[in-house]
């Protein structure tokens, strides 16, 4: 199905809706199923209701255009360049329906400080905890407003935005240590386990650079990779 054109007329148009000195011709009863706005407008007993043409003043043409395109079939699809604008006009217009496709896009995309922003002002809970899940693995706490140089944005962010941002960084650095942390210990225990077999602790103790064996000696890794190479060229098989 092609997309409408709504800068010409068709035979089915009953309304005309004016945004910036230019039209776009359009259809009472859809503008009225998406939006009490316009329902009432039709309804009630403004101007409005019985008006070929209605201005939409501090509008914008592209936007209204765009939001037309997204409501008619075959419904274009809510993306990245145009759902900021479909939230404002489904805010005004109270466009539910809209708002909850507007939703359910920021939900499938990456967490960014924009979508943040954006879920914060239209109250998405989901949204905002699905950024704070993927900021928290390269937000930079130095960009936070109290730190002098902060990114501009995040001055628009709520209090509670921010702890959850922080709590959800900290929990992810915790984990990320401890990971770290099992595998230096477990580094260490296997270094450990095989200078303690029998027959190659003078191996180990020997560095042409220092007395004791460090995990952060080429020359100590060295041969260490020259024992286990040995064992296993005797069957030595190390077990957990």
């Amino acid at each position: 199905m092609e997309q409408f054109d709504f800068t010409k007329p068709t035979p089915f148009y009953d309304i005309v809706l004016s945004v910036e000195d230019k039209k776009l011709y359009c259809n009472r009863a859809l503008l009225a199923i998406w939006s009490p706005v316009f329902e009432t407008m039709f309804k009630s007993n403004f101007r409005e209701r019985d008006s070929m043409e209605i201005t939409l003043p501090g509008k914008s043409f592209d936007d209204i255009k765009e939001l037309l395109a997204v409501i008619y079939p075959p419904n274009r699809a809510v993306v990245a360049t145009n759902v900021q604008r479909l939230l404002e006009l489904a805010d005004e217009y109270q466009m539910i329906e809209l708002t909850k496709r507007c939703q359910a896009y920021l939900m499938q995309q990456r967490g960014t400080i924009d979508s943040l922003l954006l879920a914060q002002k239209y109250n998405f809970d989901d949204v905002i905890r699905r950024c704070a899940d993927h900021l928290k693995h390269n937000l930079n706490l130095n960009l936070l407003p109290e730190c002098g140089n902060g990114d501009p944005r995040l001055n628009e962010l709520s209090l509670k935005t921010i702890n959850l941002l922080l709590i959800s960084r900290v929990k992810h650095l915790e984990t990320v240590l401890d990971s770290y942390k099992r595998k230096v210990t477990g580094a260490n225990e296997k270094f450990r386990h095989i200078k303690d077999l029998p027959g190659h602790n003078d191996e180990c103790d020997h560095c042409s650079r220092h007395e004791t064996h460090s995990i952060d000696c080429y020359d100590c890794m060295r041969m260490v990779r020259t024992i286990i190479k040995k064992l296993s060229e005797e069957g030595f098989e190390e077990t957990d």
